[in-house]
């Protein structure tokens, strides 16, 4: 089960984007792959992008100018890797950037690049 029908099925509405009931606030509208733009592919990087905002400021700095600046260049075995390192709490991944925890093996050269960008 995804998240979005997990929160579907919480009956917590207003954090599923394109259910917004502020007059003027953009919204997100909810499309399956076969009907967005360009396939699965861009679908996968703004999931990636959006996945990429986290609850810390130096995180989103982080993540944020990476997901902006490199997402689309990575190779799907790394985007899956990138997908993986997502999966971390905020606490672990930002211990990880700042080089205060060493990274497990096989992210080692995606969060060298990460904290290049």
């Amino acid at each position: 089960m995804s998240s979005g029908e997990r929160l579907r099925r919480s009956g917590v509405h207003a954090a599923i984007p394109g259910n917004c009931a502020l007059e003027g606030a953009p919204t997100i509208a909810a499309r399956s792959v076969s009907e967005a733009p360009g396939g699965s592919e861009d679908v996968d990087l703004a999931r990636l992008a959006w996945r990429s905002r986290r609850g810390l400021l130096e995180l989103d700095l982080w993540l944020g100018g990476f997901a902006q600046r490199q997402l689309s260049a990575l190779t799907p075995a790394e985007r899956r890797q990138y997908e993986a390192l997502l999966e971390l709490p905020d606490p672990e991944l930002l211990e990880l950037l700042q080089g205060r925890r060493e990274s497990p093996l096989g992210l080692a050269a995606l969060i060298r690049r990460i904290q290049q960008t």
